[in-house]
């Protein structure tokens, strides 16, 4: 109930104080699944993909220095889908240099035959482009405990526990545009 409010008070703001902005880049990114109840059952997977955007952010404070927003990403994390709610996303714009740092926290959910959910953070680096509308990015992100239930035929069944939990470690590199 608390995000639909902060949803409906972002997007109610005047169309000029908001940024839109859509994302194109690439992701590597590690998936660690831990298959039974103790760290002996840890599994990895490593891979290379695509990685997409699109969000918005808007200047607050005075100094319209310090932005807040929301962002969608999708990803490919090793092989599978990985949509990311950025629910909180903030980016500070150092002075003098075309340069912003940001940090976000939210939601995510990765594509494994069954849907896995849990949580989601990580730190950005954007510098400005002489090209106005774009800048180049990039961006450590993490995901952690997102978990589902041993549903499929080819998951290991038995111990105590009848869920996985999947941890996803991510570096994307990318160009946004301003829109």
């Amino acid at each position: 109930m608390r995000f639909s409010w902060l949803m409906v008070a972002l997007l109610a703001l005047p169309a000029q104080a908001v940024e839109w902005a859509a994302d194109l880049g690439l992701a590597t990114s590690k998936v660690e699944v831990n298959l039974t109840d103790g760290n002996d059952g840890m599994s990895s997977d490593d891979g290379t993909g695509y990685y997409v955007g699109l969000g918005f952010l808007r200047p607050f404070a005075i100094d319209s220095q310090h932005h807040l927003g929301m962002r969608l990403q999708l990803s490919d994390a090793a092989g599978d889908r990985l949509l990311a709610a950025r629910v909180l996303d903030y980016q500070y714009r150092l002075d003098h240099l075309p340069l912003r740092l940001g940090v976000f926290a939210g939601a995510a959910s990765l594509d494994t035959g069954s849907t896995t959910l849990g949580y989601y953070a990580g730190v950005e680096g954007l510098w400005q482009s002489p090209v106005p509308e774009l800048s180049f990015g990039i961006s450590a992100q993490y995901g952690d405990k997102l978990a589902r239930d041993k549903l499929l035929t080819s998951d290991e069944q038995g111990g105590q526990r009848p869920d996985l939990f999947y941890a996803v470690s991510n570096v994307m590199l990318f160009l946004r545009w301003q829109l």
